[in-house]
This record gives structure tokens, sequence and C-alpha cells, in this order.
């Protein structure tokens, strides 16, 4: 909401383009050959998320500074439906990534979290950045550690498969 004050938000469907860039296709039109680290980073997303949870678009970021950005829409890992907490996360990767700089990211959107859990997502997130710095795959790091800390907060629910109880480890 601060944000959105300062017109910083944009609506995800405003914002990206829906990209083939995931599947593979397209990938060396679009991205500095020399950045072999985020080409492959990009090939890893794609196979591991599908294309509507993690979306590249390498034509928005700032000129000369940017690579390109994600729209991660990060989910409790709960194996079903019942996600009653998410984030839209907008992770701006830098031309100089991964060697000399990380990437950046701000949320978008938000549900079913106050401040506080805000500040620890946002915490757990700062710290893998700074615990991975300098190396490849940042980016699916940060975005596992989002749906970790969903996954502790998305409290109650059940399994889809054996209908017990979600415990919080």
């Amino acid at each position: 909401a601060r944000d959105r004050a300062r017109g910083e938000r944009k609506s995800p469907k405003h914002f990206f383009i829906k990209s083939r860039l995931l599947a593979g296709e397209g990938t060396k039109k679009v991205l500095d050959p020399m950045n072999e680290d985020l080409e492959t980073e990009i090939e890893v997303l794609g196979s591991t998320y599908r294309s509507d949870e993690v979306i590249w678009n390498a034509a928005e970021g700032a000129p000369g500074k940017s690579a390109g950005l994600f729209l991660a829409r990060c989910r409790p890992k709960t194996g079903g439906s019942d996600h009653f907490v998410r984030a839209d996360v907008i992770i701006d990767v830098p031309l100089t990534y991964p060697e000399l700089d990380s990437p950046s990211f701000r949320f978008e959107r938000l549900s079913g979290l106050g401040e506080a859990e805000e500040l620890t997502l946002r915490t757990g997130m700062v710290e893998v950045l700074q615990e991975l710095s300098g190396c490849p795959l940042q980016i699916l790091a940060l975005i596992e550690r989002a749906e970790e800390i969903l996954s502790g907060f998305n409290a109650g629910g059940e399994c889809c498969i054996c209908l017990e109880p979600l415990a919080v480890d």
C-alpha cells in the first residue's frame, strides 16, 4: 500500500508481457550473449515453474542497468490449492548479475500477510541474497526462500494426498 501511494506499483497484466522465454524460445535474442549465467537460470526456472508462476520480461527494467525483470508469483508449497497467503515479487536483474551485483526485489502484491510477516519475508529473502552474493542461481534461491517462508505462514489446511493436517516444521 505504501508503494502504491508513491505510484510505484503497476498491475502485473499492465507491467508484464507474457513471455515464451521461460520455455527456452528466443532467449538468445534477448540476453547479452556474455551473460550465460542468467540464460542458464532462465532455463532452470522455466523447467521448475509453470509459465504463469515465473514470468521473464527482458524489455522492462532500467535501460543500461537492468537485464530485465521477473514476476514471481510465490505461493506456499501445500500440495494443493489452499493458499491463505501469497506474494507476487518483482525481481530486477542487473546487467552485472551474478558476478558483481545481486538482483533487487520488491513486493507487487501481498495477500494474507501482516506487517510482521511481510518483514519476516523480506528479511529472509535479503538473507538469501547476502549469502549467495556473486553466485549464480540467486533468483531461484530467492523464489524458493519466499515459498518456504510463505509455507510456514500458511497455517492450517490438509495434505491433498493423505488428508492429514499440515504441520509446520
